[in-house]
């Protein structure tokens, strides 16, 4: 789809929250069902916390309610597989869970189709009750996030954040080892004055490797928040058909994703001075190393991965099918046309190409390819590559944080295989035919001038209430533990910029707004070929141009792309108590806080003497 643009306007600046969101007061029903959501997500592996869920959980028998399901069958197709979870050394209750896995990621499917189809919301808790008692807890936590996202009933309900819901994902082990230790002795703390533990990165103090000094960016708790709620919003095996609910453009929104995500971390390494990354390779040896120091609830260490070894034959596939996925996507690009589950062609137009490579890519339920002769090839790179020290599960390796949206970024590896997978769409962007003039001029519309305040960008202080990560002999405890853990996270100061237009006559413009380089690492100045792959969109908002000349003035806290940090579980948590009885109101305001890139992350870290950038403005007409 092309866009009619004004003329494109540059300026250089020296790098030296949120739009608000809808807001509402919840009712009394609805700050029940909230109560409910949070008290199931709370230590999730500890049985008898809560007796009051403990005793409903284990009296509900699922299979005498199969009527209380819009899909009855749903109930028995679970059956099978839970039997089967259930064996230990499989996924039963304590394993670690992974939706890379085959089999993991089938059974996920198959209880998220239980709370997803249930009649009601009481229903729906009902069965959530049931399985978080009796199903691996990993499957469980990710099937009830994705349908708390995608019932309709559950629409004004609020999600703690992911980072407190399971702070093993987002912290290294030897904060949860003192935490533990802090709870243990009985430290002397409360909540206004809680016990502060120092999480560092796995790069600091003293980085092993150049890559390590990003790790910062890589294991920020907000980016992988982020990346873990995407992959919840967009489950890629959720098809209208079956399910009713309908994804715009969703392999085209996973691409975009992706670039995005990729052009930021580009601009995190130019603040160092740091290359480009390359691209995987099937055939080569890794040279990136890396070891996460995150620890999984039952103890088991996410694995390490050497520099220097290879990528090896699975045990569901090997490395030449692998590259076979890849090879298919790149001939139908060229052919012009994908093979469906019908065995018939889907041709590849200018409207149609990045949805179909998307859906080939990335595997969606959307049956616009065959997902048998287009098996999921970003799924399986992430296999390949994040199991690569126990490619046939001979010695139990857990899965890696490769294999887990909500830790992936932390390795730096998984920006190569962005790479490899970004450089299959481009493969098909170039056999776009080029703009024309006319296409990128809208008559009539110029960009004279475009003016921005000072960046600054600095470090502070950000905390992550540690109470789901320790044990319990009684919810007593619960309300007399204040153990939190404190690390340094980038953050820059809220910034304006105005931009004036002039127009020969009144119009409704869409206005897009970018940063990107203005120098490679080694300095040289990027030519706008090159630079516009590194491009990323910070705001895009509809304006009324009048005509004659308009300043177009935006702070980047309006930008909808963003969201702010989430208040603490706990936090919410006393907010619901406090308006259950009256004390206050509990006013809604969605869950941006999780599904925007991080705000405070929207610039990347600046240099001593200024990190030039490029600030990139585009107008163009709007059409509904």
């Amino acid at each position: 789809m092309k866009l009619s643009c004004a003329f494109l306007a540059l300026a250089v600046v020296a790098l030296a929250a949120a739009s608000p969101v809808p807001k509402k007061t919840l009712d009394k029903d609805t700050l029940m069902k909230q109560k409910m959501v949070y008290k199931l997500l709370f230590r999730v592996s500890q049985d008898e916390l809560l007796p009051d869920l403990h005793e409903r959980g284990t009296k509900w028998v699922l299979e005498e309610h199969k009527d209380v399901f819009t899909k009855p069958e749903i109930v028995d197709d679970f059956l099978v597989w839970y039997k089967e979870a259930s064996e230990p050394h499989y996924l039963a209750r304590g394993e670690p869970f992974s939706l890379f896995y085959t089999k993991h990621r089938e059974y996920a499917i198959k209880l998220f189709k239980l709370f997803f189809f249930a009649k009601d919301f009481d229903t729906f808790m009902d069965v959530a009750v049931w399985a978080r008692y009796h199903v691996n807890e990993g499957v469980f936590m990710y099937a009830f996030h994705t349908a708390l996202l995608h019932r309709e009933d559950a629409k004004d309900l609020m999600l703690p954040p992911l980072y407190e819901v399971n702070p093993h994902f987002y912290l290294t082990s030897d904060v949860m080892v003192k935490a533990f230790y802090a709870k243990m002795y009985g430290k002397d703390y409360t909540n206004e004055k809680p016990y502060i533990i120092e999480a560092n990165y796995t790069g600091y103090p003293e980085p092993w490797d150049a890559e390590q000094v990003l790790s910062y960016f890589l294991e920020d708790v907000g980016m992988n928040t982020y990346n873990g709620f995407v992959a919840l919003q967009y489950p890629s095996y959720m098809n209208e058909t079956y399910y009713g609910v309908k994804f715009e453009r969703r392999g085209e929104f996973y691409w975009y994703y992706l670039k995005q995500l990729y052009a930021r971390y580009f601009l995190e390494r130019l603040s160092h001075s740091f290359p480009d990354v390359k691209m995987v390779d099937y055939w080569k040896k890794v040279k990136v190393g890396y070891t996460p120091f995150i620890t999984y609830p039952n103890g088991h260490e996410a694995p390490m991965r050497p520099k220097g070894i290879e990528p090896k034959d699975l045990d569901t596939n090997t490395v030449k099918q692998i590259f076979n996925y890849e090879k298919r996507i790149r001939d139908a690009i060229d052919f012009g046309a994908f093979v469906s589950d019908k065995h018939e062609y889907v041709v590849v137009d200018d409207h149609n190409g990045l949805e179909l490579v998307g859906d080939a890519v990335f595997g969606t339920g959307d049956n616009h390819v065959s997902k048998r002769y287009y098996p999921s090839l970003f799924r399986s790179l992430m296999m390949l590559f994040g199991h690569i020290t126990d490619p046939m599960h001979e010695f139990e390796v857990p899965p890696s944080v490769l294999e887990h949206a909500q830790t992936f970024m932390r390795d730096p590896l998984f920006f190569s295989i962005v790479k490899r997978v970004l450089h299959i769409f481009d493969q098909y962007t170039e056999t776009l035919k080029p703009y024309t003039k006319d296409e990128l001029i809208a008559p009539g519309v110029k960009i004279e001038s475009v003016d921005v305040d000072k960046l600054n960008t600095f470090f502070d202080h950000f905390y992550v209430d540690m109470k789901n990560a320790l044990p319990y002999r009684e919810k007593e405890e619960i309300h007399m533990t204040f153990v939190r853990a404190r690390q340094w996270r980038l953050n820059h100061k809220p910034f304006s910029y105005r931009v004036q237009v002039s127009s020969d006559k009144d119009m409704d413009a869409v206005v897009r707004v970018f940063i990107g380089p203005k120098y490679d690492y080694l300095h040289n100045e990027m030519h706008l070929d090159d630079m516009r792959k590194y491009m990323f969109e910070i705001d895009r908002f509809p304006y009324h141009l009048k005509a004659g000349k308009t300043v177009v003035e935006r702070n980047s806290r309006d930008s909808e792309f963003f969201g702010g940090d989430s208040p603490s579980y706990m936090d919410l948590y006393g907010r619901i108590e406090k308006s259950l009885k009256g004390e206050e109101n509990f006013v809604y305001e969605d869950n941006t806080h999780q599904c925007g890139f991080p705000e405070r992350m929207m610039l990347p870290k600046g240099t001593k003497s200024g990190l030039p950038l490029t600030f990139y403005v585009i107008v163009s007409p709007y059409h509904k």
